[in-house]
């Protein structure tokens, strides 16, 4: 088997294992308070994820300013994006945080543009960021009345500080990231952001009662950390070295798709044609924002 073709399987690992983990997560987070759990489940992430960079001898970066940096990004993809996550499937379906946070990468076009001076755009761009919102908002066409109960609309507010927490992360780990150490910069972050979750917990979150002997908690607790952490994302950054960037960009696409099945199939949760079309609506304008970049660099050459 060719590298390329490793490659394209870990990627498709990639597309369907992150995909299932808002199918852990709902589970896990009807028995456990979710920043407990999500802290839980990063920490030992990160754990594991220093003892693969260790078994490949990779340097570990130990200097204050490399941590602190990582510890910035923990705060805002782990604490912040994965955090509101959990919070916010407590009272949303996964179909529906699954959905919202595949938003991510208009959320990132927008903060680039607003946030870069003299940021490049064109009517594609536009076209594709419109498209993306008007997909989340035909998602709500049939049950805008689900808004109206405060807990469903607190949940639903959460995925979306999620989806753009976790854009503002991405675009700060890009300008930070240190390639020479991409395994145990992962640790750091999960870790980070894990023990900050910790802390989050022990001020907000009632522990009396936590159901932790629950078979589809620890099921889904070690499939997350495991398949939805440290597999995943190793598998990830190999995508990253093998393949083109608009390749490894697809599981963005399959994501949801993976969501909607299991939701629906297991969980049974209320499956309508505006969720299709919602995910139809964002990926494609997802692609028309891609197609507008791409114009914009043959323009410059």
């Amino acid at each position: 088997m060719t590298v390329k073709q490793k490659a394209l399987l870990a990627l498709a690992f990639v597309s369907i294992a992150w995909g299932t983990t808002y199918f852990g997560i709902r589970v896990a987070v009807q028995h456990v308070p979710p920043y407990l759990f999500a802290g839980a489940r990063q920490t030992l992430a990160g754990l594991l994820m220093f003892g693969i960079a260790a078994m490949q001898k990779e340097k570990f970066q130990w200097s204050w300013q490399s941590i602190k940096q990582h510890a910035v990004v923990g705060l805002l993809l782990i604490a912040g994006g994965n955090g509101f996550v959990c919070w916010g499937e407590q009272h949303v379906e996964s179909t529906v945080a699954a959905i919202i946070c595949s938003m991510m990468p208009l959320f990132a076009v927008l903060f680039n543009i607003i946030l870069v001076p003299n940021e490049k755009i064109n009517k594609y761009i536009i076209a594709g960021l419109l498209l993306g919102f008007f997909g989340i908002a035909y998602m709500f066409k049939s049950s805008w009345h689900l808004l109206l109960q405060a807990n469903y609309a607190w949940g639903v507010a959460a995925l979306f500080a999620a989806t753009m927490i976790w854009a503002l992360g991405s675009i700060f780990n890009k300008r930070i990231q240190n390639n020479t150490a991409p395994l145990s910069n992962a640790g750091w972050q999960q870790f980070i952001g894990g023990c900050i979750m910790f802390v989050i917990s022990a001020c907000t979150e009632q522990h009396q009662h936590i159901d932790w002997k629950h078979a589809e908690v620890l099921i889904a607790y070690f499939y997350l950390v495991i398949v939805g952490s440290v597999m995943a994302y190793t598998f990830y950054l190999y995508t990253l070295r093998h393949l083109p960037i608009g390749i490894v960009t697809i599981y963005a696409y399959i994501n949801p798709i993976v969501a909607i099945v299991l939701g629906t199939l297991f969980l049974k949760e209320d499956f309508n044609w505006n969720i299709p079309i919602a995910v139809t609506l964002i990926i494609g304008g997802i692609l028309t924002v891609n197609w507008g970049y791409k114009q914009l660099k043959k323009n410059a050459q």
